[in-house]
């Protein structure tokens, strides 16, 4: 590789000049492969307080990513170590959230791009990549473009219309059979759906969108909790756009739409 090359165009992975291909195909295919389980052990040994076992994770996970030349999320997990290591559990507490959903972010980003390399793209925008949402321009005078969120727990859906509802008109529906009612009614400029719905879940109301002659090609987002590669690969073949990793916070919900509707 290159000087300082980006491993498949991301600019987390900054790769530096004489590393093997192979080799660091081989270090992603591992972060992949056991990034989710180190993130739920993160999270288990810091809620039942098993502070030994939460800083040889975290010393674990820090290996991985300097091992792929992940240096933004090394620095973020090295401020989480030493929050550890000084027994600050209020430090780790208010950081850990959005420590593991970058992880799996970074997961999610790195199958996308292996993915849009044979593929062709799929216009995801990953965590480092997203513009800060007050340096968009909006045209204030246009009527307000429309998003539905489809989640089963009232809380996501109040969390997504409080993210957006300043720039956008939100509509909200708590299955997937309402949201193919709200669709027929209104025109949906973007879907934020959930996965695991009861009911019809968010893989077969992706299918139905996508059915429908208007919506062939409307940007979709999956809210996930995980980077498992059978998930992200089946989203992606049903023509899921872009993805949001649980716990979802305003400033990414904001940025990941602004990115398809700006």
């Amino acid at each position: 590789m290159s000087a300082n090359a980006y491993y498949y165009g991301i600019k987390e992975l900054t790769v530096p000049d004489g590393t093997s291909a192979r080799e660091i195909e081989k270090r992603i295919d591992d972060y992949i492969d056991s990034i989710e389980y180190h993130a739920e052990r993160l999270t288990g040994a810091l809620n039942s307080g098993k502070m030994p076992e939460f800083i040889e994770t975290l010393e674990k996970v820090l290996e991985m990513l300097r091992a792929i030349y992940a240096k933004w999320l090394e620095i973020d997990v090295g401020v989480v170590l030493r929050s550890a290591k000084n027994n600050d559990w209020d430090g780790c507490s208010k950081k850990i959230g959005a420590l593991v959903s970058n992880l799996l972010s970074l997961s999610i980003d790195i199958q996308t791009a292996q993915f849009e390399s044979t593929n062709g793209p799929v216009n995801t925008i990953s965590s480092a990549k997203m513009v800060a949402s007050g340096n968009v321009v909006r045209d204030k005078t246009a009527e307000p473009k429309k998003v539905l969120s489809v989640d089963d727990r009232p809380e996501i859906l109040t969390t997504v219309s409080a993210a957006l509802s300043e720039h956008y008109k939100v509509l909200g529906a708590p299955s997937g059979h309402v949201a193919l009612q709200i669709t027929n009614q209104h025109k949906i400029d973007l879907f934020i759906l959930d996965i695991d719905m009861p009911g019809m879940n968010g893989f077969e109301l992706c299918q139905r969108i996508r059915a429908l002659p208007d919506h062939k090609t409307t940007p979709i987002i999956f809210l996930t909790a995980t980077s498992g590669r059978d998930r992200i690969l089946q989203s992606m073949r049903l023509g899921v756009r872009d993805f949001i990793v649980k716990p979802a916070y305003n400033e990414t919900l904001l940025a990941k739409t602004d990115k398809f509707l700006v």
